[in-house]
């Protein structure tokens, strides 16, 4: 976190003094879209889950399918973060904390708060903000939208420091009439999709409800803007009793079948307190009942995860398991790994990755299996075949430089060992193997992979 802090105050006096009138185009704002991502990339930790990822791609693909003169594609990110925050940054770049998907209760909820973002995409109000803050740089910039996106504390802090970033960064927050137009257009999109419009009221209220019973008196990043929260939902609750005198809308309240399998699955794979974990799982389980095997799933996933193996072989042998179910399959490989039974961990994972190819999870737990069998070479093809879909994956690195260590190849080890460090935010550790790689490289390719390194350490830091 001291990185961040440091690349975020180094950036303010160069940013200060480069500042002119100027016209924040479309390009500009692709270019600090690219920068910011490869700066959240590497500072915090994504979802992998491709059965997660999925779910919220297809909430977003319903809502902008009905969003005309959208002026970019948008990419979806998902942050293991407990916080309960959604944003969209510069180019149709969307994040969506786990802490809202866990803590929103139907799909109507989570899409009238990613309708809102998208609102905000579609005006292009962060980059006409920028404009008017007089930016030329994007160093700066990064840095400063995620200590106001993300809403880490530390970055605010370090935001703080400076009077010319405290300047800066109310410029560049969201105004009054940022809010009002994104709440009243993504209203609009919300129905368009053809979600309940309640879902907005309901996820504004659910996000009160939850100040409230924490304690806290100031509402989480995605709320800490003008206008106030019980302002927000007044206005919200007038503009839908006047669209209801033209059509009815339908107040969805219940928690659906598809969408609390997503969130006992984020639940039980990144919530972070674990015992608050099992709690949210067995209220699910106790007052929704809706589907008693997502549930057992749920607890499988949290059983594992937390080395509890004797309760998880108590729902792998139950009438839950779905043996044709390619994410069953998943958990019970994962589970099997997870108490060195390798042979039948190998069956069930590479059966879960016949019928969904690109679970990352999946192949990430069978590389590591073929490990511990010794098949380096099946598991570094698996490896590869990772970082053609994620060529950020942090543990596939990993992995690859310690199987490449093992092969005695010492050049991919200590460079994949690079990237591994580097993806991590890590610069020193980074260049601590990259100068061993470049100590021992002979061959053209080598040194190609080199100069391909370079390049990509300088777009990081």
């Amino acid at each position: 976190m001291k990185k961040i802090v440091l690349i975020i105050l180094s950036a303010f006096v160069f940013s200060f003094y480069a500042s002119s009138i100027y016209s924040f185009s479309i390009q500009d704002e692709i270019r600090l879209g690219r920068k910011f991502k490869k700066f959240m990339s590497t500072h915090f930790s994504y979802v992998k889950d491709p059965y997660i990822n999925e779910y919220i791609k297809r909430v977003l693909k319903r809502i902008t399918s009905h969003i005309p003169d959208l002026p970019f594609s948008i990419k979806l990110y998902i942050i293991v973060d407990p916080t309960v925050n959604a944003f969209a940054a510069p180019a149709g770049y969307v994040f969506v904390n786990t802490g809202l998907i866990i803590n929103m209760d139907n799909e109507d909820e989570l899409a009238a708060i990613l309708a809102h973002e998208l609102a905000h995409v579609r005006q292009r109000h962060l980059a006409k903000n920028i404009e008017r803050s007089k930016y030329l740089t994007a160093v700066g910039l990064t840095g400063i939208l995620a200590g106001i996106l993300v809403g880490n504390p530390e970055l605010a802090k370090a935001i703080s420091i400076s009077s010319i970033a405290g300047v800066q960064t109310a410029a560049l927050r969201y105004s009054r009439e940022n809010e009002r137009d994104a709440d009243k257009l993504g209203l609009e999109f919300l129905i368009r999709a053809g979600y309940s419009p309640y879902g907005m009221v309901r996820s504004f209220e659910k996000i009160k409800q939850l100040m409230k019973l924490s304690g806290v008196s100031t509402p989480p990043p995605y709320m800490l803007t003008h206008p106030g929260l019980v302002e927000r939902i007044g206005y919200i609750k007038e503009m839908i009793s006047y669209l209801s005198k033209h059509r009815k809308f339908k107040d969805v309240k219940n928690t659906d079948v598809s969408y609390l399998k997503i969130k006992v699955l984020t639940e039980a794979r990144y919530g972070k307190n674990p015992h608050a974990v099992l709690q949210h799982i067995e209220y699910e389980e106790n007052i929704k009942k809706l589907d008693f095997c997502i549930l057992q799933l749920g607890k499988l996933i949290f059983y594992v995860r937390t080395s509890q193996f004797d309760m998880a072989k108590k729902i792998v042998s139950s009438k839950c398991v779905n043996f044709e179910d390619p994410l069953w399959n998943r958990e019970l490989g994962i589970y099997f790994f997870s108490i060195k039974e390798f042979a039948r961990s190998e069956f069930y994972l590479s059966k879960a990755l016949h019928k969904k190819p690109n679970d990352i999870i999946a192949m990430l737990y069978l590389a590591k299996t073929l490990q511990y069998k010794g098949d380096l070479d099946l598991s570094i093809s698996y490896l590869k075949k990772i970082l053609v879909l994620d060529p950020l994956n942090r543990e596939a690195h990993l992995l690859l430089g310690q199987a490449f260590g093992q092969k005695r190849d010492l050049f991919k080890a200590y460079l994949h060992l690079a990237y591994y460090y580097l993806y991590r935010g890590n610069k020193n550790k980074s260049l601590f193997y990259f100068n061993k790689a470049q100590s021992i490289a002979k061959s053209i390719e080598e040194k190609f992979q080199l100069k391909k390194f370079k390049r990509k350490i300088k777009e990081i830091f």
